[in-house]
This record gives structure tokens, sequence and C-alpha cells, in this order.
């Protein structure tokens, strides 16, 4: 036991100032014998346990203000600044070299205390803890021991374990960081760009207070405004911050099928291939409808549960005409003051039975979510296939309203078409922060960022300044972009027209509901 204590205490004291051999010789992240390494025949980074570059260098920048302190020489951070700020492409390996972090300054100081947030405590609870204990399960034999890992804690085996652990907070709860210090101090937040601004303060305290504070942030750069996009944008700040760019060059575990398939599809310059290939921050097009940070302001916020109004459901429907496009249907509860997207399920029916199996999985969606006949309603694109589709959900009861993206809107003499119209309110409600995403909306974090890509490429038609008119899916199409069919079934929501119902012997041609739809507001 003796000897035990004996080598913790020389690695802890190694390890302090080379957080490199800790991650390499104790957390074993590294090539053991029997695997694949770099330039071997089949090695794949994103498998691999090497680390990255950047993630090296985030570890001695973060030693650096230790070093800094004590007096020694410095890799990197030579300033030792304490505000560490990483912006970075999608797929990097981010939460896992903040991980690998968490490890070595639990491992390293006493009393410490590692908080690490991020804008949903849920991101951290799967995302974050998993990679760290992917890490633990990876290390030495004699390091495992050192941990009790809780749901949303760590502590270390020590005789003081309230004065060494780990906590897991969300950002949306500032009160909750309040006090959240020691003498060793190391701050942690993922996803920085979508934090609410009000946490800031509260963490920049929590650091105050400590003997060597730190903080860490990392983000994929979302937003152009905040606390995150000045760390790295502001010339004011420059001397606060260490700023560590992740291009494209660095992430090794960035796909470049991937990024070549994104720059196909949306040109190299656009926001969303600026944003998740290369890691930069990117104004929106001139042209663009709707900007990826509002998207995501949306994504982060909590949804709001009610707002004492009794909601409409209603399901909007876009009919994939075959090929590469599919279906979508949207599932939405209108509120008076807010909207909230219940689900987003995409299809691909053959076209020659889809009109039968687009109904069914919309009645059985309908259904799920609590939707009433004659008082809910349903929005089907009704060119092409999508007529049949329509035809056969007002033959099982419902109230639909037929959609052509291509007639007149409400009011010609302000959008071109109905299609102009609905893109236009759901530009306004995301302005105004009127839209919310039930948690489990969408079935994969492939179907949001598909999602996010297909709304992003909405643009405004040039010269078209006094009536809102949108470039045609046609001509989108021609210029290589895939049909936008998960935004258009969003965009859908907001029809106008009075929805029909069949008579009750369902022979009669469809009658349109004399009362109130609840749907006038949005032909403003």
């Amino acid at each position: 036991m003796k000897n035990l204590k004996a080598q913790l205490r020389r690695a802890r004291l190694r390890a302090r100032t080379d957080p490199n051999w800790f991650g390499r010789d104790v957390l074993q992240l590294r090539t053991l014998r029997g695997e694949l390494a770099p330039g071997d025949e089949g090695f794949d980074w994103r498998r691999s346990w090497e680390k990255d570059g950047w993630q090296s260098e985030l570890s001695e920048a973060v030693a650096d203000v230790f070093r800094k302190r004590e007096g020694l020489p410095t890799v990197c951070n030579h300033e030792g600044k304490n505000l560490i700020t990483v912006v970075a492409p999608q797929g990097p390996g981010k939460t896992f070299g903040i991980a690998e972090l968490a490890h070595w300054w639990g491992f390293c100081f006493y009393p410490s205390i590692v908080t690490v947030t991020a804008p949903k405590l849920e991101h951290v609870k799967t995302r974050f803890f998993g990679e760290y204990a992917k890490i633990r399960n990876r290390a030495i034999p004699e390091y495992r021991t050192l941990q009790d890992i809780q749901a949303t804690r760590v502590y270390w085996r020590t005789h003081d374990p309230e004065n060494h652990l780990l906590v897991a907070e969300t950002g949306k709860q500032p009160e909750n960081m309040q006090g959240l210090r020691r003498r060793y101090t190391l701050v942690l937040v993922d996803e920085a760009s979508g934090m609410d601004e009000v946490i800031w303060p509260v963490l920049f305290g929590n650091l105050a207070g400590s003997d060597v504070g730190v903080l860490v942030m990392i983000s994929n750069p979302t937003r152009n405004i905040g606390s995150f996009a000045d760390s790295h944008l502001s010339v004011r700040l420059a001397r606060d911050y260490y700023r560590l760019p992740i291009t494209l060059e660095k992430a090794n575990r960035v796909s470049r099928t991937w990024v070549d398939q994104m720059i196909r599809m949306w040109g190299a310059r656009s926001p969303q291939v600026r944003i998740r290939c290369f890691g930069e921050f990117a104004d929106s097009s001139e042209r663009q409808l709707i900007p990826l940070s509002w998207i995501q302001r949306a994504m982060e916020r909590a949804p709001r549960e009610t707002d004492g109004s009794m909601p409409k459901l209603r399901l909007s429907i876009d009919v994939a005409d075959g090929g590469l496009d599919e279906s979508v249907i949207t599932v939405c509860r209108h509120f008076q003051s807010f909207r909230r997207v219940e689900k987003v399920k995409r299809y691909s029916f053959k076209q020659e039975t889809v009109h039968r199996e687009l109904a069914e999985a919309a009645d059985l969606l309908f259904q799920a979510w609590g939707g009433v006949k004659g008082q809910d309603d349903m929005v089907i694109d009704s060119s092409g296939p999508g007529t049949g589709v329509n035809q056969r959900l007002l033959e099982m009861g419902h109230a639909c309203v037929r959609y052509m993206g291509g007639a007149g809107s409400s009011n010609t003499e302000k959008w071109k078409n109905r299609r102009s119209q609905s893109y236009i309110n759901l530009r306004d409600e995301y302005r105004n922060d009127l839209i919310d995403f039930a948690v489990g909306c969408f079935d994969s974090d492939d179907d949001v960022d598909e999602y996010q890509k297909q709304l992003c490429t909405i643009q405004s038609k040039p010269g078209t300044e006094r009536l809102e008119e949108l470039v045609p899916k046609e001509e989108m199409k021609r210029n290589g972009m895939k049909s936008p069919d998960m935004s258009d079934s969003h965009a859908m929501q907001y029809a106008t027209q009075a929805p029909t119902l069949l008579a009750q012997t369902g022979k009669a041609d469809p009658v349109i509901i004399s009362r109130s739809t609840g749907w006038e507001g949005y032909a403003q």
C-alpha cells in the first residue's frame, strides 16, 4: 500500500507538468499491441486512441497555466492565459478532448473541482460522461480504482471526496453553478456557442475565487454573436484568450468523403459547409432566409410546456415524387403564443404505393399525438402523387388542406406564391423565438443535421425585394442541391387555406369547414 501511494505521488508530480505523458502512459491514449497504428493498412483515425495534434496542444495550453504560475518553462500558452477557447468543425473529437482534460485535472490537483456544462444537461450526461467512462476503462488498472462515477458527478476516492470531484450542470440554471470552486478549478463548456449569456459571469466569478482557475470553451461556430463568438472574433478580447482553431487540416477524424459530399451539395462557401466542415464563423448569405444560429437557438432552448391556450394539432405532409426525394411528415402543436414541433419523420415509399402507405403513416402519427378528427387537421402537398394522399386522408375522415406551393398567396402584392408565404411566416417565427422542438422530435442526429442543412439552403430570389419570392425547388435541383423535403414540410405548417372534409357518406364532394380554422393569423 505504501509503495502504491508513493507511485501515485510520483505520477501526480510528473503529470502536473506533462499532461501528454499522463494521457499516453496512464490513460493509454495510444496504439497498444495488436492495434492498428497511423500508417498501417486499414488504419482509421475515427477508431484510433491516438491523440490528434490539436488535442495535445489543448492539454499543453491548460498545463501552461500551472507552469506559468510555478515559474516553469511553457510549451504553447506562453502568457499562461487561463481562458482557452476552441472552435472546431463537426466531428474532430471535441468532447473526447475535454473528457481527457477532466481526468488529468482530477488526478493532478487537490482540493479541486471540474465543472462540466453545456446548453442541455442531457448532452453532458450522455456524450461527455460516455467519453469520460470510455477513457477511464482504457486506462491502466491502477488508475481505474481511483474514482466513483455517478450519473452527474465523479468523486475521487480520497479522504475528502467533496473537495475532489467533477460536477455536471446545465447551462440553463446559473444559480446551480454559483460557488462551484475550489483551490484548483477547471470549467469545461461544451457546445459553448449555444450557451445562455447569463451563465458566463457566474463561471468567471468561480475562476476568480480560485488559486488556479481555468476555463475551456469548445464548440462549432454556429453563432456569430455571444461570448463564445467574441472569444474568437473580438480584437478587444484577444489579449484575454488562448485561441485554438481546429482547422480541417488538424482534424484527422473528420471524414474527407463527407466534406467532399457537403461541398458538392451546398457549395464550398455556403454557411453550413464553412461552419460544419471547416470550423469557420460564417455570415449568412445575403439571400439566406433563415440563419443557422436561429435554428440552433430554437433547438437548444428547453421546450415550453404550454401558455394556457388550447393548442391545435397539425400534420404537414411533403409528398415525394420518387427518385432521391423523401416524403416527410411534420407534427406540430400550435399554441396561441408559440409553436412546438413534436415529431419529424422521413419516409421512402415507392411512387405506386405512396398514396396508401403515407396516408396510413400520417393517420398513425395523428392518433399517437392525440389528434381529434374534425378539429385538428393535415396539410398535404397535393402536386403529383400528393393528390392521392389527400384523397385517401379525406376518406379516412380527416380535415385536409390541399397545398400547392406554386399557387397564388393570400396576398399577391406581398408574396409571390403559397410556398413563399409559408416560408416567410416560418422565418418570422424563428426570428421571434416562437418555435420549440420537443425532446426526441428527430429520430437521429443525422436527421437534425439534414433538417438544418435543408433550411439553410432556402434563399430569396434576387430582384424580388418588393414581392417576397424564393428560389424555386427546380432551380435548386439544377444547381445540384437536394430537394428540401424536411424544411418544406415544416413550412407547410403555415398554410392559411381552410381545410375540407368529406360528407358523412364519403360520396359527396369535399366541403369547406365553415367554422374558424385558427390559421388565419399567418395571412397577415
